[in-house]
């Protein structure tokens, strides 16, 4: 299975059992898709935890993406998600660095 058959689109369901997790490292193109990924999921469901972004997307480090992506002028928050005991990140605007 090569890289882009690993990748997680945005259009993608939860929990597809086409992708793999084990990346030894994150390329910077995979750390894209991932910015992508949660931020789509972010403008259609409101909030993503930690726990849901590694089991439905198999992104193992969800607070270094939205540190970039906060770098991009989006607006998250992040609160402690008292069942998962993990963060939940919330999109508290829908413009960031797109809607300038």
């Amino acid at each position: 299975m090569d890289r882009d058959e690993k990748a997680v689109t945005a259009g993608d369901s939860h929990g597809s059992s086409t992708h793999s997790a084990g990346v030894e490292y994150c390329p910077l193109e995979d750390r894209e898709n991932q910015r992508t990924v949660i931020l789509a999921h972010l403008k259609r469901h409101g909030s993503l935890s930690t726990a849901e972004a590694r089991r439905w997307y198999f992104i193992m480090s969800p607070a270094s993406r939205i540190f970039e992506l906060r770098r991009r002028r989006h607006a998250i928050l992040t609160e402690r998600d008292p069942n998962q005991k993990c963060a939940r990140y919330h999109l508290t605007d829908q413009g960031g660095a797109d809607h300038a």
